[in-house]
């Protein structure tokens, strides 16, 4: 079961965000370890079973998606609108529920690229002696002024 979160197109306010964040902490603890998207109303994927909107949103997004998708409206701030949404969206997706004896689940999503190159300095040659060279005689790598 695919989830969609969807808020408006030209703006995502921050209640609606965090919105989003709370229903992904509510059914990751509930144990589902299915995807949830937050999407414009717009770019809503075919594949989405289900499409939560802002009240507000409802007809749009009904009149958006079509038959296919499940449209369900909550309020931000309805924490028990939102938990009868958890244990439904529960109770409904069967095989992407996390087993009670499983102790993590992990969903590896491909590596990122940490560095794109690498930049190494080199050091002036520095010659082992008891009277240190003047800083005049060192030259400054290519490239660099002085």
């Amino acid at each position: 079961m695919k989830i969609a979160n969807a808020h408006r197109d030209d703006s995502l306010s921050a209640s609606w965000f965090q919105f989003n964040q709370r229903l992904r902490l509510a059914l990751n603890r509930a144990g589902y370890i299915g995807q949830i998207d937050l999407v414009r109303l717009s770019d809503v994927a075919r594949d989405v079973d289900v499409l939560v909107v802002a009240p507000d949103l409802i007809d749009e997004a009904r009149s958006s998606v079509g038959d296919a998708v499940h449209v369900v409206a909550l309020a931000p701030k309805d924490a028990e609108a939102l938990s009868v949404f958890v244990t439904q969206i529960v109770a409904d997706a069967g095989a992407e529920i996390v087993p009670q004896d499983a102790r993590t689940v992990v969903r590896h999503r491909g590596f990122q690229l940490v560095a794109t190159r690498i930049v190494v300095d080199p050091l002036p040659e520095v010659k082992s002696s008891a009277k240190p060279d003047p800083l005049s005689q060192l030259k400054p790598p290519d490239g660099e002024g002085g």
